[in-house]
């Protein structure tokens, strides 16, 4: 304990300030202090307090606090911090640490995660059906632990954050893949009639990911403006689905609807009102636009499965290159840029990015046009909606 200090508040008050010492879980001195106290002797006894508190109730790093348990410790915590679509990541990119639930956390040392890290680039995740993991998974997981560990030091249960000065595999450059104009006309001419139908038309004409694709209700649906508002995602966490916001402001935004796009999503509504009907059930404003057979929401996880194996048969068949069903949005950007001619600018808002620039960055330049005749131009390329 220093010697109390006097100080003027704002006020011209006279208040006393005091420093007070103790050692932290690995016997480090640290100091601490607090004012605002009356007089001299008010700050000493609440120092010499603080200090044998400290002393009785230090509490002491349980050697036997694995990996596993700290992983699950600090995602209870995160979750009340982060976008359910946040957690969500955390939960999956934990799971790759499986294989090192035991070790006890204060052994946890870079050559140990460099070691493991290696094993999984070469033979794989037993937790994700033995497949080798990708350098740039390796770069996720490894952030996430780094973030998890932040918050041990934090909390004094490691010294140092280990994820911080392992060597990482260099990360390959991402190709973005997307479909032209003719693969889209195929593909919308594929599809009708599926169960993935409108899932995968709404992913190519609005830039919707597919989180939004599985939120969006009627309710976001203006069809006298003929405005689509994208202001929900869609997660699923242990089996549960969830409304959250978009991460960022910007993934709040509205979305013009051509007129054969708003017409096919009215004639769509009262399908579905009448299925829902004779199944007993009431559609409101508040029912998905994209209901499953047995009129629940789409796990996001699920289109991407279903559209991986659409591909693999109905697509091969006919010539469709495998891609992801997030490369449905970059399709939509790349002939909304190229195809159509319409501004980065615009093509940027409807997709929902923070700036311009990136949309450029990743899709290039596009010659200007008349912003007002986008959704109409985008549509003209298609007839199955006529």
């Amino acid at each position: 304990m220093d010697r109390p200090i006097k100080y003027l508040t704002k006020k011209g008050e006279i208040r006393y300030r005091v420093s007070y010492y103790y050692k932290n879980s690995y016997g480090i001195l640290k100091r601490s202090s607090k004012g605002g106290f009356l007089t001299s002797k008010a700050a000493k006894i609440f120092a010499r307090t603080k200090e044998e508190e400290l002393e009785n109730n230090l509490y002491r790093i349980p050697e036997k606090l694995t990996l596993g348990n700290f992983l699950n410790m600090w995602l209870d915590v995160i979750k009340l911090h982060v976008k359910l679509t946040t957690y969500n990541f955390y939960i999956g990119a934990c799971k790759h640490f499986k294989d090192l639930y035991d070790l006890p956390l204060i052994n946890l040392t870079p050559k140990i995660l460099e070691s493991f890290y290696n094993d999984k680039l070469i033979h794989g995740n037993l937790a994700f059906d033995n497949k080798p993991l990708s350098p740039t998974t390796i770069c996720h997981i490894n952030r996430v632990l780094g973030i998890a560990l932040r918050y041990a030091m934090k909390n004094d249960l490691l010294m140092r954050n280990v994820a911080s000065l392992v060597r990482l595999p260099a990360k390959k450059a991402y190709e973005y893949q997307w479909y032209t104009m003719e693969d889209i006309s195929l593909l919308d001419k594929l599809i009708t009639g599926t169960y993935i139908e409108w899932p995968v038309r709404l992913a190519f004409r609005l830039g919707l990911r597919r989180g939004e694709v599985s939120a969006l209700q009627w309710q976001d649906i203006d069809f006298e403006n003929r405005i689509c508002t994208v202001n929900k995602n869609l997660v699923y966490i242990s089996g549960k689905s969830y409304l959250s916001t978009p991460k960022t402001k910007y993934g709040m935004r509205k979305i013009p609807l051509s007129v054969n796009l708003a017409n096919a999503l009215r004639r769509l509504k009262l399908k579905q009102a009448e299925e829902m009907s004779e199944s007993g059930l009431t559609q409101t404003d508040e029912t998905n636009v994209c209901l499953t057979p047995f009129f629940d929401p789409y796990n996001p996880d699920y289109l991407t499965r279903a559209f991986r194996q659409f591909l693999k048969t109905t697509g091969k068949k006919y010539g469709l290159k495998n891609i992801r069903f997030h490369d449905l949005r970059h399709s939509f950007a790349s002939i909304a840029i190229y195809e159509c001619n319409i501004p980065p600018e615009l093509v940027s808002k409807m997709l929902g990015h923070a700036t311009s620039s990136f949309t450029v960055d990743i899709y290039g330049h596009a010659s200007s046009n008349v912003q007002s005749l986008a959704a109409e131009k985008f549509d003209s390329q298609f007839n199955s909606l006529k």
